[in-house]
């Protein structure tokens, strides 16, 4: 494999339509096989920071698991929510192995709103639900 590309396990790992939460240097990353096709996105819902591995495919959308919010596999972008967004990563198989490119830290696009404009976002801090006793 070209220099740039990480090896992240082997293609016999994954279930068909399963997520699996892969570390990719340091960043937590959704990988799921359809049975045709590879998607890597971001593992971290932008919504209230569930995992996306443990979501579900339908068609050409990823949806969360705690509130169903949905992600284009291709964007990355949430349909009904234009500042909802998680990175997309390339993925290629290549000698039985599940390869994804380098991760690289993007600026996010400009987007119209924020989540404190949407009715629907729920303020939360992860420090609060996920603090260690």
């Amino acid at each position: 494999m070209s220099p740039g590309w990480i090896r992240v396990g082997d293609v016999a790992l994954w279930v068909k339509g399963r997520g699996r939460k892969i570390d990719v240097e340091g960043i937590p990353v959704a990988v799921f096989w359809d049975g045709t096709s590879w998607t890597a996105l971001d593992d971290t819902c932008p919504h209230m920071g569930a995992s996306l591995a443990d979501g579900r495919l339908f068609g050409k959308e990823l949806q969360c698991s705690w509130h169903e919010w949905r992600y284009d596999r291709t964007t990355g972008q949430c349909p009904l929510r234009p500042w909802a967004r998680v990175n997309v990563h390339e993925v290629r198989i290549e000698a039985g192995g599940v390869w994804i490119k380098r991760v690289e830290p993007a600026p996010p696009p400009p987007v119209a709103g924020v989540p404190e404009d949407d009715p629907e976002w729920l303020n939360w801090d992860p420090e609060r639900y996920f603090k260690k006793k």
